[in-house]
């Protein structure tokens, strides 16, 4: 009897990277929770998908997607917002911190505040979602975005999103629920 069930990772060699090779794992998945309140509203950074997806095109989700070759789980989450929205996520939040009237309400920027490593859920990606919290005052404004460094077809439409309205939206991977779990965090 075999005590793990497990089978083992594939491993490639290639020309162009000598005799080092690699294996080949699960893959690892980032999401980004992005939350702004302004004026007694909370708004959340939703994309939708397009044609030039694999899966779930026309439904809304918030920036995710997989991570490259040599960057950490954090510089995927904020690259991934910018590709997808055109947020520098950084310098925003950043901006935030310096001005006067605005300030950070959570943070989880630099650590996941969740990892789904389940097999038996989403093709066995390993997620791990991030999170950042905002509170914006007078007249600073809600970031403008742009799909203009995104894959062509990747993304039809995005905006920042009423919290209310989310429930109302066909979301893609179950980011309605990610958005209830992350807004109940204590």
């Amino acid at each position: 009897m075999e005590k793990f069930k497990s089978r083992p990772n594939e491993f490639v060699t290639k020309d162009n990277i000598g005799d080092r090779g690699f294996w080949i794992p699960r893959s690892c998945a980032v999401v980004a929770v992005i939350i702004v309140n302004k004026n007694n509203k909370k708004y959340v950074l939703m994309d939708k998908r397009g044609p030039g997806t694999p899966d779930f095109q026309g439904y809304w989700s918030m920036p995710c997607g997989y991570l490259d070759w040599d960057e950490s789980a954090t510089e995927g989450a904020y690259r991934e917002v910018w590709e997808e929205t055109g947020l520098d996520l950084e310098k925003f939040i950043n901006d935030v911190k310096k001005h006067y009237h605005s300030f950070v309400i959570k943070e989880n920027l630099d650590q996941p505040w969740y990892v789904n490593h389940y097999k038996d859920s989403n093709r066995q990606n390993v997620t791990l979602r991030f999170g950042v919290e905002v509170q914006l005052l007078e007249d600073f404004e809600l970031p403008e975005l742009t799909s203009e460094n995104c894959e062509p077809g990747e993304v039809d439409d995005l905006k920042w999103i009423d919290v209310t309205e989310v429930d109302n939206l066909k979301c893609a991977f179950g980011h309605d629920q990610v958005l209830k779990n992350y807004l109940n965090r204590q």
